[in-house]
């Protein structure tokens, strides 16, 4: 489902902090990338997305050669990407950031789908214990990184990046990861 050949490439010209990383992921196939701080972990994640430059290499994904496309395009496409320290807007709803990322325009169907989400992640307490109206300015850092795993889940990605997922939560919201 994911293939990536020979990827190279980093933040700076002549700085390479990924060197020829080739990996597969299969449908179903659930891959961890284990590392040091700064070794390209976080990296490697913006660049199968397309937010880092990578000089060298290709991304395929479902056979397709997605390297040259935006992240916008590869999440219309089925990948999706909870990155660390992603923000959120401040004087937005829970629910107007669930329905900005679904592109969903009736709001029935956007509150179905929240609710498919919670059920499959296990977090319908949470969901009835925050109101879908609260601003994202007013949630704590683990509302705030379980809404944005929520915004991930939105398009029923095939493939799910996630870059340090329990970044923020209190040991009481891990469970649900």
């Amino acid at each position: 489902m994911l293939k990536l050949e020979n990827i190279k490439g980093g933040y700076a010209k002549g700085s390479l902090v990924l060197q020829g990383i080739d990996m597969e992921v299969a449908p179903g196939e659930v891959v961890g990338i284990i590392g040091t701080n700064g070794c390209g972990k976080s990296t490697l994640g913006k660049a199968i997305m397309n937010l880092v430059p990578f000089r060298y290499g290709q991304v395929y994904f479902d056979s397709e050669n997605v390297s040259n496309l935006q992240a916008h395009e590869l999440n219309g496409k089925g990948i999706s990407m909870l990155m660390q320290g992603g923000r959120i807007f401040r004087n937005m709803s829970v629910f107007e950031h669930l329905k900005l990322v679904s592109g969903l325009k009736n709001e029935t169907n956007v509150s179905v789908r929240i609710e498919d989400i919670a059920k499959s992640i296990g977090i319908t307490k949470f969901i009835s214990s925050i109101s879908l109206k609260s601003r994202g300015g007013y949630l704590s850092g683990g509302e705030k990184q379980i809404l944005k795993l929520m915004m991930a889940l939105m398009n029923n990605p095939k493939c799910l990046i996630l870059d340090e997922i329990s970044a923020g939560m209190s040991p009481a919201n891990l469970e649900i990861i």
